[in-house]
């Protein structure tokens, strides 16, 4: 993949349009720093559980735009 992590990147994304901090969105999601900062940086995926926490957090287009889900 290039070094580079789509997920991450847009999760990245959504977080600094939100106007939150990494530590913020974590808390929010019931993460620690390091598991975000894992997920941010392409380490690791989040489970099923985790990902609905995090939907939890951010808008249904921001949800959209994480995924990749085109309306066609």
């Amino acid at each position: 993949m290039n070094g580079k992590d789509i997920f991450g990147d847009r999760l990245n994304n959504i977080i600094s349009r939100k106007g939150m901090t990494h530590h913020r969105f974590a808390v929010a999601c019931k993460l620690d720093d390091a598991t975000l900062s894992n997920f941010i940086h392409g380490k690791h995926k989040p489970g099923f559980e985790t990902l609905v926490r995090m939907m939890g957090q951010i808008d249904k287009d921001d949800i959209s735009y994480l995924f990749n889900w085109v309306n066609t």
